[in-house]
């Protein structure tokens, strides 16, 4: 016996010879795959009513016809069958993501019953049951599910619904509208370092340009000072670099800049996480020298070769070792926060946020948020502001640098022997170019 899952289509009425015709499509279930199929029936013969009469009854017909499933899928089989399908065609981070919260919350409450009777009713008391229920969390003890944690679960759930009624499994409304969840309750706060704590432990970490240590200096330097993510860091080649104060036409890279534009997560690169996170970004001096002396000891120079490469070509070093067994336990001798590479992500903008060097525009662009995005391409004036923005935050984190001749350089290597501003710029200028 077929699966068959009558939908409510359009229908055609038409004769043929003395009887009166109705056609509708309907969609059939073969090896768990929707087809859609035309069913035909009898209305009458022509003797018994004309073609407004037949119309009249085909319409009631359909009027009254309702979504009737002899054999349906549960959840389940569904997920495995065809919305698994829609989520390998998301990034790995995507992917690890929605398969969690299907082991973790849905399946296991969902998976056994039929996908067509999940009922808005059913999926409100499992919201109001995961809310009250505890879980156990290392330092913690016993907590509660997030608001944050619940409402992915909702959102998981609600494109599983919509997946369904595409693919002809769940005929009705989402069940998913109007699901209440609890208020939103008190989160850890986010840490970040200030510009002291940031200062003792880049002065503290070890360097990988002896090419025996892990290069954790270099990483947390692009983390805090250019807020370069974790897995932007893993993805970095060396063609994405220039260190000299020459413009590089085979990359189109400016001097003194590295280019975002590539991830590595759950061993694949992929491109970054969206459009607005591919960004050029200026580099302060104090990092420009840093990164000469690291490129010039590595055994993997190319272009396409990884910059911050593990004892393998072409593989990135392991971030979580280089947190848990070299910056972690600095950070706990040097008594400040622990340190991850998002923690320099959220110190970047901490510190940005007080300094008059960025304004809101330049601080978003290095970011990569949304607000970005009509910076991507900048003026000559734009790009002269972002340099001394970096060659700011290069200040603030290690203070003036002095030079042979004793003498501070407030400008950047790009600017030759010129000091302060750039050039063109006057010093009233560049105070006017603060935030408003």
């Amino acid at each position: 016996m077929k699966n068959i899952v009558k939908s409510r289509p359009t229908s055609h009425v038409f004769q043929r010879g003395p009887s009166w015709y109705q056609t509708y499509s309907t969609t059939v279930l073969r090896q768990g795959m929707p087809v859609r199929k035309r069913v035909q029936r009898l209305l009458g013969h022509t003797s018994q009513m004309n073609e407004s009469q037949a119309r009249e009854v085909a319409d009631e017909f359909m009027k009254n016809l309702r979504p009737e499933i002899h054999t349906g899928m549960t959840f389940q089989e569904y997920v495995e069958r065809f919305y698994m399908k829609r989520v390998q065609q998301n990034k790995k981070a995507g992917q690890k993501h929605s398969g969690y919260l299907l082991r973790q919350h849905l399946l296991p409450y969902f998976g056994h019953q039929k996908i067509q009777n999940i009922e808005h009713q059913q999926v409100q008391e499992f919201f109001d049951l995961k809310s009250k229920q505890l879980i156990k969390v290392p330092g913690r003890g016993e907590v509660r599910y997030s608001s944050a944690t619940l409402s992915q679960v909702r959102t998981e759930m609600s494109l599983i619904m919509k997946a369904a009624k595409v693919d002809k499994a769940y005929f009705g409304e989402n069940p998913c509208l109007g699901v209440r969840l609890p208020k939103a309750q008190p989160v850890l706060k986010l840490t970040a370092l200030s510009p002291d704590q940031a200062s003792r432990l880049l002065a503290a970490l070890p360097t990988g340009a002896d090419g025996v240590s892990q290069p954790a200096r270099e990483m947390s330097m692009l983390s805090i000072l250019l807020a370069v993510g974790e897995a932007e860091l893993l993805g970095l080649q060396h063609k994405n670099l220039n260190l000299t104060d020459q413009h590089n036409y085979e990359t189109g890279l400016p001097p003194y800049t590295i280019r975002i534009e590539r991830n590595y997560y759950l061993g694949t690169f992929d491109s970054v996480k969206c459009a607005r996170r591919s960004r050029t970004l200026s580099l302060c001096p104090e990092l420009v020298e840093a990164l000469k002396s690291y490129v010039e000891r590595q055994k993997w120079a190319e272009p396409y070769d990884v910059l911050f490469c593990g004892p393998k070509r072409g593989i990135p070093i392991q971030a979580r070792n280089v947190k848990v067994r070299v910056i972690q336990p600095i950070c706990e001798k040097l008594g400040i926060p622990k340190f991850s590479f998002h923690t320099g992500r959220r110190s970047f903008a901490s510190i940005s946020e007080t300094m008059p060097d960025f304004t809101r525009t330049e601080q978003m662009q290095v970011l990569g948020h949304a607000s970005a995005s009509m910076s991507q391409h900048y003026s000559h004036a734009e790009w002269e502001r972002v340099k001394n923005g970096a060659a700011a935050m290069g200040k603030r984190i290690f203070g003036v640098k002095q030079h042979n001749n004793g003498q501070a350089n407030n400008g950047h290597p790009s600017d030759g022997v010129q000091n302060g501003p750039a050039a063109g710029v006057s010093a009233a200028d560049t105070a006017q170019e603060g935030r408003p």
